[in-house]
């Protein structure tokens, strides 16, 4: 499912203006190539990673809508895991999404859960805003992306 980069999210007749698309790659359309620091993709391996231990009564909840089923890697066509040291498991990727907000909070980014894959085996390089935001997400301080900020309250309906 292919949504351009920094375009408002929307759920079926309805666009959040506050949420912005990053990473829905497809093998159609072309994605800015680039090398993103080994730093960063830590700090994003580890918030992919936080699914592991997200519950309902969790201070850090980041990741929404979850499925029953897996999206395959639209790139190269495999399904994709990630090895948790922590807990010695494997967190399937492509079930969610990870919503993250700007470093200056004003909106929150949506991108799939496949886009540390996209960045680490398909030189994905997302927007610079959503690399600072990744840089300044602070993983100790409480945040519910569905209820913190009021983003998905600003909407527009259309038919």
């Amino acid at each position: 499912m292919f949504y351009p980069d920094m375009s408002p999210y929307r759920e079926r007749n309805v666009i959040y203006p506050k949420v912005l698309n990053v990473g829905w790659l497809d093998s159609i359309h072309e994605y800015p190539k680039g090398i993103v620091s080994n730093k960063l993709c830590k700090k994003l391996k580890q918030l992919t990673l936080l699914e592991n231990y997200q519950t309902s009564r969790s201070a850090l909840v980041i990741h929404t809508n979850h499925v029953r089923y897996i999206y395959s890697c639209p790139l190269c066509h495999s399904d994709i895991a990630l090895y948790d040291e922590k807990r010695n498991e494997i967190m399937m990727l492509g079930i969610n999404q990870i919503q993250i907000p700007s470093a200056n909070k004003d909106y929150l980014f949506c991108a799939p859960s496949l886009i540390y894959h996209f960045i680490t085996e398909h030189d994905y390089l997302p927007p610079y805003d959503f690399l600072e935001a990744i840089e300044c997400f602070d993983i100790n301080t409480p945040f519910n992306c569905d209820k913190d900020g009021g983003y998905f309250n600003s909407k527009i309906e259309h038919a």
